[in-house]
């Protein structure tokens, strides 16, 4: 349905609830040009509203894919920094081990 057709179904439903509510005090064109041009506004002010929401969308999904952008390399610093930090950990393990081994052999010689 065209947007001519959908206003002039519009503008049919507007009038036959005009004439069966109360008879027009203005003629029919002043009464049917207001409520035209009201049906005009109402759609064009919807239009304007759904490209703003859908501008506000779009910005807001580039923002929240900004934040998974940021999230995720900062992951995989803390992932490379755990990674550091297990092998220093077992590398001072390791150095533990061997100045327990050095502690307990020189207490056995005494």
């Amino acid at each position: 349905m065209t947007t001519s057709q959908v206003i002039h179904s519009d503008l049919e439903s507007v009038q036959s609830y005009e004439y069966a509510t109360s008879p027009p005090t203005e003629s029919p064109s002043g009464v049917w040009g207001s409520e035209v041009n009201k049906v005009v506004l109402r759609r064009q002010q919807n239009k304007e509203f759904a490209k703003k929401s859908r501008i506000r969308k779009r910005a807001h999904l580039q923002t929240m894919e900004a934040t998974v952008s940021a999230l995720e390399a900062e992951n995989e610093s803390l992932r490379n920094g755990i990674a550091q930090l297990v092998v220093a950990n077992e590398f001072i393990a390791l150095e533990l081990k061997i100045l327990e081994d050095q502690l307990g052999g020189g207490t056995s010689d005494d």
